[in-house]
């Protein structure tokens, strides 16, 4: 799949600004996601001092909430620790003030990433308890993984207050080394049996955190869900499949993070592209040579270039042996519990990047589009989102995906290519291997899964352009986090500036039937983290009789469709017929 869009958008750029000029890989622009800086809010009163491994922490508490933000898992993997593994620190007998973020990690700046400065010693995590929990046999922990493409984000910008206070769990929040500082693989670097999976390695050890501390914060070690949406989600995902990762986690919740299930790259693939890069950032000779002058070069330099490579996980390693696919179909992963879903109209977040020429991401910033749409038709734009230059492909597609039947409720329900390019990828890029995964892995565990369906959920990500991005890429993340902390400083700049007729806030607040499905969605996800089922159905007691029942995913293919209010969310089984997964499969535009 990956080769075939990569080979489709080559012929594109013949007549179409590159991708490097637009400032986006094809890569990014697939898995681009989330990341983005949070405000320093400083709480009212300290905590009491804990004691952990890596020394005594204080925290901060608004007499609601614990935060304690900042912690250092790992030591500094700057310098001659540059694509090593992550280390724990020494004990430090000096009481942490953990009231501040952690830096984060180097990466480039752009709609989905944090406030500067950034650090290469970056590997922090932080802890969001309850004042008073009522559970003395220890709470349930979720670890989230955040999103950015395995380029963007820190674990700072997702607060989980409202979460952690409501449903009595507690949530870690971690940073991972990004982009080619986390994931390359190259032969000068490489060796028993790591080639790259650095930023996975920076996870696990992270959950190593966890288990060996979450105790001293009120914790249960042994009731720990890890989850993650987007490239958190394929992170999720890889720790499942990752025999290092085993014991460290008992449930998994996958938002948005199939992506790459059949698609993650063995060692020969991503070392050959990791001596492009090398080559690029200036570093040749012998390994030895290579291996210094990369960990000396600027973070600038990786930076500018790290597009060469396909910043990913890499199989036929120690840390993950089989591609995702191979893994889940064999029963070769960590058999937890699951719940995994995505989004109605996830594409809509990337469409821009493809078609829309007006679209900046700040006031007078480089427009980030491929291809001026007024020049092709309606079946060329079709092959290039869809990656295929197959005329029967792409005449089936445009007949699978009129215009006529995707109107834009932004502009008086008139027929959209915009809408019908957006599904078009959905469907190819997330729907449908969501699926596929979750149908891998029903043979093995439980599995619950879900479909977000707001349609007018509020893009955090994207000024408003003029057609509907209902509910896009990363939308749900603010019916479960302070949406205040999930959106950066360029991108609300572009906001501010976007063309919003009657808008006098960007994003808008959720809308009545939204903020009740917020409100479901908090306790489906914080019952999976408490008991690894969405129902919050305990062995021997009844369920959660204030939420419509979730069935299991099972052999019917059930999918709880997460509509807003008034109505409840409702179990489907016409989920793959709706996406088309069958025709597009046939078509080999799934695998």
């Amino acid at each position: 799949m990956a080769d075939r869009q990569t080979a489709a958008f080559s012929t594109a750029q013949d007549k179409t600004i590159s991708w490097q000029r637009a400032g986006i890989g094809l890569l990014t622009s697939i898995l681009a996601v989330l990341g983005v800086a949070v405000t320093d809010a400083r709480a009212d009163s300290p905590t009491s001092v804990i004691q952990t491994t890596v020394g005594p922490v204080r925290g901060s508490s608004d007499g609601v909430v614990n935060k304690f933000q900042g912690i250092r898992y790992a030591n500094s993997p700057a310098g001659a620790n540059r694509w090593t593994p992550p280390v724990a620190p020494a004990r430090s007998t000096t009481i942490f003030d953990a009231t501040t973020p952690g830096s984060p990690c180097p990466q480039v700046v752009n709609q989905f990433s944090p406030q500067p400065p950034f650090s290469e010693d970056c590997l922090f995590l932080n802890v969001t308890t309850p004042v008073l929990s009522g559970d003395d046999g220890g709470l349930p922990t979720w670890i989230f993984i955040h999103g950015g493409a395995l380029v963007n984000g820190e674990g700072a910008a997702f607060d989980p207050s409202v979460l952690v206070s409501t449903h009595k769990i507690i949530v870690v929040t971690i940073n991972y080394r990004l982009g080619a500082l986390g994931w390359l693989a190259d032969p000068a670097l490489d060796g028993n049996g790591i080639a790259g999976n650095y930023g996975l390695m920076d996870q696990q050890l992270a959950f190593k955190w966890v288990r060996d501390n979450i105790a001293r914060f009120g914790g249960n070690p042994n009731h720990v869900t890890i989850g993650g949406e987007s490239a958190g989600g394929l992170s999720t995902s890889s720790n499942l499949a990752s025999p290092t990762a085993n014991g460290l986690f008992h449930a998994a919740i996958i938002e948005s993070g199939a992506y790459m299930l059949f698609d993650i790259q063995p060692v020969a693939a991503q070392e050959a592209l990791g001596v492009k890069f090398a080559t690029a950032v200036g570093c040749t000779g012998t390994n030895q040579q290579i291996a210094a002058c990369l960990r000396g070069a600027p973070i600038a330099t990786l930076l500018t270039d790290q597009g060469i490579i396909n910043t990913s996980p890499t199989s036929g390693t120690t840390i993950l042996p089989q591609g995702l696919s191979d893994a889940f179909g064999s029963g070769n992963f960590n058999r937890v519990p699951v719940m995994q879903g995505t989004n109605l109209n996830e594409g809509t977040l990337f469409e821009p990047f493809f078609f829309d020429p007006s679209f900046t991401f700040v006031p007078g910033g480089a427009a980030q589009f491929l291809v001026d749409a007024s020049k092709l038709t309606y079946p060329q734009e079709v092959g290039i989102i869809s990656g295929t230059t197959d005329p029967n492909k792409i005449a089936t597609l445009a007949n699978l995906y009129p215009p006529a039947s995707f109107p834009n409720p932004d502009n008086n329900n008139k027929p959209s290519a915009d809408q019908a390019l957006g599904q078009i990828f959905t469907d190819i890029i997330f729907t449908c291997r969501g699926f596929d995964s979750n149908k891998l892995l029903a043979l093995f565990v439980p599995v619950h899964a879900y479909e977000f369906a707001d349609p007018n959920a509020p893009d955090l990500f994207q000024p408003l352009i003029g057609f509907s991005y209902g509910a896009s890429h990363a939308s749900e993340l603010q019916y479960l986090f302070d949406a205040k902390t999930l959106q950066g400083p360029a991108d609300a700049a572009a906001n501010a500036a976007s063309p919003a007729p009657g808008a006098a806030v960007q994003p808008p607040p959720l809308t009545a039937g939204g903020q009740q499905l917020a409100t479901e969605m908090k306790a489906y996800w914080a019952n999976f983290v408490r008991f690894h089922d969405p129902n919050g159905k305990p062995e021997g007691e009844a369920g959660d009789h204030s939420l419509a029942f979730w069935p299991a995913f099972g052999q019917t293919g059930f999918v709880q469709k997460l509509v807003p209010g008034p109505a409840q969310p409702f179990p489907i089984t016409t989920f793959s017929s709706e996406h088309n997964c069958d025709a597009l499969t046939m078509l080999g535009l799934i695998k």
